[in-house]
């Protein structure tokens, strides 16, 4: 039920219900206090008992001087008039100090229960393990990769060094066998000498020899030797020809 502000001695005389709230109508003229809502609005007087928090009992007793200041109410809990400012018969005190408290108060942290966090230091224990693992496994990769790569270089460097060994053995063979051409008899041990090849074959260049036997040689590559005595019939048995066609015609000239 709305009321208006106090305005006579017994209301001047009159204390907030409120815990810990110091209103009153002897030192704080400027508020206004409100009773708690009859049996009658019995559902408006239960909130504001649960609001104020105070239970009716033994040490507190709703009587005709149980007020609330208006310390714990909103502006738009009021209607005003143009003479003075009246509750509104739905308004419930909202505003009291232990809800400001409370909102600046740090909400507690949560806890784990003991079985949870030995559930949690094991799977912790667990993932270093995994992680300790895989660590040691990078790391023997890491090590055979490197094993391997050294004996990849040594492989490399032998191949090289085979590679320049076979090199040199070509070149000494293609030596030994222009060597052998030159010591053995034939025209091209004569080749650089043209004096001697005009000697023994009436040419007088290497070249000129070399276009003569181009010319012939078709007919030279076909030709066959036998071997025979005056009783026997001719025979192409006997051992074969080591000396080239041009050799023989070389020794033919000379």
């Amino acid at each position: 039920m709305a009321s208006p502000a106090a305005s006579t001695s017994k209301q001047r005389d009159e204390y907030c219900c409120v815990p810990f709230c110091n209103g009153n109508a002897r030192t704080n003229k400027e508020l206004s206090f409100h009773h708690i809502p009859s049996e009658k609005k019995m559902l408006t007087r239960k909130q504001w008992i649960v609001a104020i928090r105070r239970d009716e009992g033994e040490f507190f007793k709703i009587g005709g001087n149980t007020v609330v200041c208006s310390k714990h109410f909103k502006k738009e809990d009021y209607r005003w008039t143009p003479n003075r400012k009246c509750l509104k018969p739905e308004a419930v005190p909202s505003v009291f100090d232990w809800k400001l408290n409370e909102s600046s108060r740090k909400a507690p942290t949560s806890r784990q229960s003991l079985f949870k966090k030995m559930k949690v230091d094991d799977r912790e224990d667990e993932d270093e393990m995994v992680v300790e693992d895989s660590v040691c496994e990078v790391h023997n990769s890491q090590s055979v990769d490197h094993e391997n790569d050294i004996k990849l270089r040594k492989l490399e460097h032998v191949v090289q060094q085979k590679d320049s060994e076979l090199k040199d053995k070509t070149y000494e063979l293609a030596s030994l066998n222009q060597k052998l051409q030159m010591e053995r008899f034939g025209v091209t041990r004569f080749s650089y000498d043209h004096e001697m090849i005009e000697f023994y074959t009436g040419f007088p260049t290497f070249d000129l020899f070399l276009i003569f036997y181009s010319a012939i040689k078709p007919t030279a590559t076909r030709m066959k030797t036998v071997y025979y005595k005056s009783s026997e019939e001719p025979s192409n048995r006997g051992r074969p020809k080591s000396m080239d066609p041009i050799d023989e015609l070389f020794m033919f000239f000379m």
